[in-house]
């Protein structure tokens, strides 16, 4: 019974996640919040699915806006780069192609660090999320593995089973991550102005 609740719990937080996610500016808070939804369900401290995602939501959008906008330009420029690299030469788009990649991947990896520490704090600053992100994404440790395994998990589902990796993807990637380091670096007591 509890495997049951916890794959519908997933899946719900994933529904809910995406059509928070839909407004691009609210992207990377809404993953921050679902992930901090299920440090806390971890810690039995959750109340309820629909209260507590938006309102973190909210908390973190004044500092992570602009990474969802950021996030899709930076994916639409590399795909561009891509297909232009795919027209030329061998040898003269093969080291273009490894640097293009590389800095994707760099990317979505410090996107990756930048959810998680929201997960921990959703009000935190933003030179503060900069710092603790870059730090938790050039120091490597079990995390790395977790955020490569959800999103080889996520991806082979999407492309094989469309409908279940949209339902269960973003979901299973941050469930990982917090089996990785379930404890927070920040404290997760409310600040007096959230009560």
């Amino acid at each position: 019974m509890d495997a049951l609740r916890t794959v519908s719990r997933l899946a719900g937080l994933s529904l809910v996640m995406i059509v928070l996610a839909l407004p691009l500016i609210t992207a990377v808070p809404a993953l921050g919040a679902g992930s901090r939804l299920l440090l806390k369900a971890s810690q039995g401290r959750v109340t309820g699915l629909w209260r507590e995602l938006p309102r973190d939501v909210r908390r973190a959008l004044p500092t992570t806006w602009f990474l969802g906008p950021a996030s899709v330009a930076v994916v639409a420029i590399s795909v561009l780069n891509l297909a232009f690299l795919a027209g030329q030469p061998v040898s003269a788009a093969g080291a273009f192609y490894a640097v293009n990649v590389s800095a994707l991947l760099i990317a979505v990896w410090w996107l990756a660090a930048c959810v998680h520490e929201l997960a921990e704090d959703p009000g935190v600053a933003r030179s503060e999320l900069v710092r603790r992100a870059t730090s938790r994404a050039t120091r490597f440790g079990p995390w790395h593995l977790a955020v490569l395994l959800g999103a080889a998990l996520t991806v082979t589902l999407v492309i094989h089973v469309p409908l279940v990796g949209v339902i269960f993807g973003p979901g299973l990637a941050l469930y990982l991550g917090r089996v990785a380091t379930p404890r927070p670096m920040t404290s997760l007591q409310p600040r007096r102005g959230d009560l």
